[in-house]
């Protein structure tokens, strides 16, 4: 980026006014900064989308729920796209992650990072940009779903066997090119996971003494 005094002049600004733009630039993750050397503008990543979703889901105690129901409106038709457009190269990726996620039975973390690993693979297979970055924005909600549901105490070797066999339908149907049944095996594995968050948030209510959903 130009100098401070070169930016202050080119919009007729002062200089105080030109440093907090490019600090609510910072903020926003456009612009970086480093000791000494000139102001970068970044290349566009999903770092403003990360934090934004990170405090949203948050904030209030329906947030697992809201994720779900997003991601549940958005990767269906992810699905539908990747089964349409995705390359030889985009099928490897994918098949890399199903297997990664098959071996990681039993391991949480292992098991979430797979996870990510296989939804991110879907976006980038759709071939459009914003759509993959907007998954990426998601990433920590999606840890943090994931990591809820894999690590609940009373998880069965059962319940481990279906989260897989949903994906792994989902990469059959992917892989096969059908688009349709892409999109109902991605719906079925949002509805099992509005299962267990209805389950878990029952659970929360329980503890707190309360009776319904706020």
């Amino acid at each position: 980026m130009p100098a401070e005094s070169r930016l202050a002049a080119a919009f007729g600004v002062s200089k105080p006014v030109v440093r907090e733009a490019v600090r609510e630039l910072v903020a926003l993750g456009v612009v970086h900064i480093q000791q000494g050397k000139v102001a970068r503008v970044r290349a566009v990543d999903a770092a403003p989308l990360v934090q934004f979703f990170r405090f949203a889901v948050s904030e209030n105690d329906h947030g697992l729920a809201d994720a779900n129901e997003l991601r549940k409106l958005i990767e269906p038709q992810a699905a539908v796209l990747a089964a349409r457009r995705g390359t030889a190269a985009d099928q490897a990726r994918l098949t890399q992650t199903i297997a990664a996620i098959e071996n990681s039975v039993g391991r949480p973390e292992a098991f979430t990072d797979a996870d990510i690993a296989f939804h991110e693979a879907i976006a980038a297979m759709t071939g459009n940009r914003l759509l993959s970055l907007q998954m990426q924005g998601l990433r920590s909600v999606i840890r943090g779903v994931s990591q809820i549901l894999t690590m609940r105490p009373a998880r069965t070797t059962q319940e481990w066997d279906a989260t897989v066999q949903r994906h792994r339908a989902i990469y059959e149907a992917i892989i096969a090119r059908d688009e349709a049944r892409a999109s109902s095996a991605m719906l079925e594995h949002f509805g099992a996971a509005d299962a267990a968050i209805d389950q878990l948030a029952a659970s929360w209510r329980s503890q707190r003494g309360e009776t319904s959903a706020a």
